[in-house]
């Protein structure tokens, strides 16, 4: 019965099932509230889609029209969310989170040197912070997939694909392209910077297909003028959120300058360079450090964190301390905030003092001492 089980959660099409289920039933639930709530269809969804309208009819993206956010993304992204204007918001809502899941599953299962029965494990571990970006009719998900598949597109030595994935990320939440650090293992770098700045002129000029040049340097000054404002005031579920809510110390900028020189410290590595283990743990690092060091972090993003110690964990023999430091993200990063935990231990000791970050700190930490004493073998190729 026990080997049963093992080989049914090995199973890519059971997880697939899942993961289909697990769409239908959150975006059933958003029409299903909407519907006898009088709600909205997603809050965000709504704010995604209804910001090409505004950029068309030259009306400011960034500022409240609806009761619970800012739309945060570029005019481009504006211009991706086109198509849905003319579907119905039960039936968008639907493709939407269709989009959001299956690119981040084809990511995962498209990782190289990694047995099948390890990515469907790996796609089990992320599973329920998937459904928290979900929920939230969040973007994350796509972003993650498309840092991953831009590391698979350079390993396959696709560098006209990976520096697409990387623009296509990057006008969607700027912060994706760290995912440019891992360019440095590659040769051919003058056609990546060549190729890189041809897909980032052709993104940003989309929305002059719609709007006139002055709508547009509009829209950017906004833009620029929200983001301003928005880094200001906020920390996040972020190393700087747990600082000042634990050990009250107010060290933004500080907080990441540090925690940029961890990142870029092993790339001191350089005979690694040509080693596959350095080069995919190297982008597990990025992936956890774009959010525990973002001062906007918040739950849904956590899907980028924990894909990336998905990635860490998954490659490689790990010891038990390593297997600890998982189950540590499992219970307080993907859990904390769920009914597993009392209500008074959410509200007055997790939430207030973002522990959400404080696993993928650790893990993060570890990481990064592994690539600072890297050897070759520590790393596993399972093709099983």
């Amino acid at each position: 019965m026990k080997n049963k089980l093992i080989q049914l959660f090995q199973n890519k099409t059971f997880v697939l099932i899942t993961y289909s289920l697990l769409v239908v039933f959150i975006a059933l639930r958003a029409v299903i509230i909407s519907i006898n709530l009088g709600g909205s269809i997603g809050n965000n969804y709504l704010i995604f889609k209804n910001s090409f309208q505004r950029l068309i009819e030259n009306n400011s993206m960034y500022v409240f029209y609806t009761n619970l956010d800012l739309y945060k993304y570029s005019p481009t992204f504006a211009v991706w969310m086109a198509p849905f204007q003319i579907l119905d918001d039960k039936i968008g809502i639907f493709l939407w989170m269709i989009i959001q899941t299956f690119t981040l599953i084809y990511a995962i299962l498209k990782l190289p040197n990694l047995s099948q029965k390890l990515s469907v494990l790996a796609l089990w571990f992320i599973i329920n912070e998937c459904s928290t970006s979900l929920m939230n009719c969040q973007t994350n998900s796509s972003i993650v997939a498309l840092m991953i598949l831009s590391f698979i597109a350079i390993e396959n030595k696709n560098i006209t694909l990976s520096t697409l994935f990387v623009m296509l990320a990057f006008f969607i939440k700027p912060y994706a392209a760290a995912t440019c650090i891992i360019y440095i293992f590659y040769p051919n770098k003058l056609k990546i910077i060549v190729t890189s700045i041809f897909w980032f002129i052709f993104l940003a000029a989309l929305p002059l297909i719609f709007i006139s040049y002055q709508s547009y340097l509009f829209q950017l000054t906004e833009w620029k003028t929200m983001l301003q404002n928005d880094h200001a005031v906020s920390f996040g579920m972020s190393v700087m959120g747990l600082l000042k809510n634990n050990l009250l110390i107010e060290a933004k900028n500080e907080t990441i300058i540090i925690g940029t020189i961890i990142l870029f410290l092993p790339l001191i590595k350089t005979k690694f360079y040509d080693d596959f283990g350095f080069r995919v743990k190297f982008l597990a690092s990025i992936l956890v450090w774009v959010i525990i060091f973002n001062h906007k972090a918040e739950s849904p993003t956590f899907i980028i964190a924990v894909s990336g110690i998905a990635i860490w964990y998954f490659y490689g023999q790990k010891s038990v301390f390593d297997t600890c430091l998982l189950v540590f993200v499992l219970i307080l990063t993907q859990l904390g905030n769920t009914d597993i935990f009392p209500a008074f231990i959410r509200n007055e000791f997790i939430r207030p003092r973002d522990l959400k970050a404080l696993p993928c700190l650790l893990v993060w930490l570890k990481i990064n001492y592994e690539l600072m004493f890297y050897k070759s073998l520590s790393t596993r190729k399972v093709m099983v």
